[in-house]
């Protein structure tokens, strides 16, 4: 069996992946809209949150396992009470790393997860998580999702592949391949114009604004991370 995680813009396949439980992470980006959140909620086994994320589990009625943050963007009450609840690791306003990257070094082994919370907002922030997160697939050797109700990206260590499948009659409006490291090698099928063992480079990230011309896409990262980003 290959793993299968469904979301409302469509269904991402891990073909030589066993089944592995996936976990809901919130960071405190843009907030994902509450009835998005609620349906990719009910097949998460586990959520955590980074400091604002308790505001948008709150909202789609999620319980965090852990809450790892500052808590000066949560709101206080939920703060409070997650303390009193939930297992809350906190952490003092003046510190080095953001409120994500000290939530990654907590996560346990062997799952899959889907971040949210992640897009929007400043660039900076958008800089820090995705390169987190790229260097957590790195030390883990599995693939990761981040996605809200407008954007999708798939990142994918080295040897490992990904399918999707849009809903019927529904296509992004554009399908990108991003090299999250110095340099990558990677094939992308199902599209106007086909990768074949691709060399990307941080320098030279032409591979954007691609179309889907097939039911499905196969992505497939040959060396280093990359990452499949879909809009719309």
């Amino acid at each position: 069996m290959s793993q299968l995680v469904t979301l409302p813009q469509g269904t991402i396949a891990f073909p030589d992946l066993p089944p592995l439980p996936l976990g809901l992470v919130l960071a405190g980006g843009r907030k994902p809209a509450v009835n998005w959140l609620t349906q990719v909620g009910t097949s998460c086994k586990e959520v955590f949150a980074a400091d604002k994320g308790l505001n948008y589990a709150a909202a789609a009625q999620l319980q965090p396992l852990l809450v790892v943050g500052d808590g000066d963007s949560a709101d206080e009450e939920l703060w409070r009470k997650a303390k009193s609840e939930t297992l809350v690791k906190e952490f003092p306003v003046a510190k080095d790393h953001t409120d994500l990257q000290l939530l990654l070094q907590e996560l346990p082994p062997d799952r899959l997860y889907l971040c949210s919370g992640v897009w929007g907002g400043r660039f900076d922030h958008l800089y820090s998580a995705i390169h987190s997160l790229a260097a957590l697939v790195q030390q883990r050797q599995l693939p990761l999702l981040v996605a809200d109700e407008r954007e999708l990206m798939v990142l994918l260590p080295a040897g490992k592949k990904c399918v999707f499948t849009p809903p019927p009659e529904e296509r992004p409006q554009a399908i990108s391949v991003l090299p999250l490291c110095g340099k990558v090698s990677c094939s992308l099928d199902g599209v106007r114009w086909p990768l074949e063992h691709a060399v990307l480079t941080a320098a030279d990230p032409y591979a954007v604004s691609n179309e889907l011309v097939k039911e499905s896409l196969e992505f497939t990262s040959e060396d280093g991370i990359a990452a499949l980003y879909i809009a719309g």
